[in-house]
């Protein structure tokens, strides 16, 4: 996450020293936001271009309208629900 936990630049680190040759970056938000998720591709970017290491690195593309993404929430919703009706 850009801010709060975990670190970018913390676990950039992490995974350098670990060897990691390939890093798939997870957006925490479902949809793009230039605030959000460009400002964290930003900082992972930030992060490699000061130390010249180049993993190979994926991104995962907005997924508010996936299908699995959508059943995960109304599964979620349902469970949530069914506690609190008893």
């Amino acid at each position: 996450m850009n801010y709060g936990y975990p670190k970018i630049k913390l676990e950039m680190e992490k995974m350098m020293k670990k060897g990691c040759d390939k890093i798939l970056i997870f957006p925490m938000y479902p949809q793009y936001s230039a605030t959000t998720t460009a400002s964290v591709i930003d900082r992972v970017f930030e992060f490699l271009k000061q130390t010249r290491w180049q993993p190979t690195i994926r991104i995962v593309p907005p997924y508010f309208d996936d299908p699995y993404y959508i059943n995960a929430l109304k599964l979620n919703l349902e469970e949530k629900l069914k506690k609190k009706k008893n």
